[in-house]
């Protein structure tokens, strides 16, 4: 039998100024934005390295001190997750571990490799936070122990999102006069089906951007997030992550208003946009007068003539 060469492993420590064992909105954490490494250089990153001859909780320890000269012991310092994660065609191990006390000062240590650290809300991170740090630090804060990053091509994923954009449309696609019990069964598991994929999709790559999956591919996603109504949570989920995205560069604006249009009347409050509809018309809107204006700048036209778009639709249907 072919062996192939075992995971690295690596540690990241969490260093976080609060008095709570858990985390609680408001927390900080410690990110620093990384230099002349040639590796990610110029975004945010958490004190880690890389396991050597030792056990991980010693090599989170060892590398906390090397790296911001904080003083930890064991009984200090707490896992809190593991990414099993493939990069550039080697697969990695990465234990995460969390601290909330410590001695020493805070310094850094290495200015060489660092552009010095800074304390960041745990829930607002830097947009340009290592890809899959941001998304462990998400899963940390929901207490998530386990995820992978990385190991399905991106080809795949997008042929995977398309096909089931694909079948999102053609159930919907049947005519009002058409629609029986068994088309909202098929429906409701069509849904069932996309949002578990979408989850599996985002435990495993963070969301899937432009840059991942193409813009067909990131549309698709959208898509299936925007009809998840079924797990508000998720969806709520879903919608942050596309804000994240969108702030990067990596999404498109008109998507993250329609999802988050959707999550607010999913949740009996006014939309910002005006593009959620129900049978009488546009559900309420907040602040109308300033509706155009908020629409301009996510590229979306006057709606006016989005109005008679739908109402269009709606006669015609």
């Amino acid at each position: 039998m072919t062996r192939n060469p075992g995971s690295t492993a690596d540690v990241h420590l969490i260093l976080r100024a609060s008095p709570n064992e858990h985390f609680r909105e408001g927390d900080s954490i410690l990110l620093g934005v990384r230099k002349g490494t040639g590796w990610c250089d110029g975004k945010y990153q958490v004190p880690s390295g890389h396991v050597e001859d030792e056990p991980a909780i010693d090599a989170v320890i060892r590398e906390a001190e090397e790296e911001t000269g904080v003083i930890l012991t064991r009984d200090q310092v707490r896992f809190v997750h593991m990414m099993h994660r493939r990069s550039d065609g080697s697969s990695r191990v990465d234990f995460f571990f969390e601290a909330i006390r410590w001695g020493g000062t805070i310094t850094n240590t290495e200015p060489d490799k660092c552009g010095g650290w800074e304390w960041h809300p745990m829930d607002k991170i830097p947009t340009d936070t290592i890809p899959y740090l941001a998304h462990a630090i998400g899963l940390i804060r929901e207490g998530v122990a386990y995820s992978e990053w990385g190991w399905k091509p991106h080809s795949e994923l997008t042929a995977e999102l398309l096909r089931r954009m694909d079948e999102d449309q053609e159930v919907r696609r049947i005519p009002a006069g058409e629609w029986t019990h068994e088309a909202t069964e098929r429906l409701m598991a069509v849904d069932a089906s996309n949002r578990e994929a979408l989850r599996h999709i985002i435990a495993g790559h963070g969301w899937p951007g432009i840059s991942l999956v193409g813009k067909e591919g990131a549309r698709a996603a959208w898509l299936i997030a925007q009809h998840a109504d079924a797990d508000p949570v998720f969806q709520g989920r879903a919608r942050d992550l596309l804000a994240s995205a969108v702030e990067a560069g990596d999404a498109e604006p008109q998507h993250l208003a329609y999802l988050t249009d959707r999550c607010l009347v999913g949740a009996g409050e006014p939309q910002l946009y005006g593009t959620q509809y129900g049978a009488d018309g546009p559900r309420p809107v907040a602040d109308p007068d300033q509706l155009d204006e908020r629409r301009a700048a996510v590229s979306l036209g006057p709606h006016a003539e989005y109005d008679a778009q739908m109402r269009a639709s709606r006669d015609n249907g």
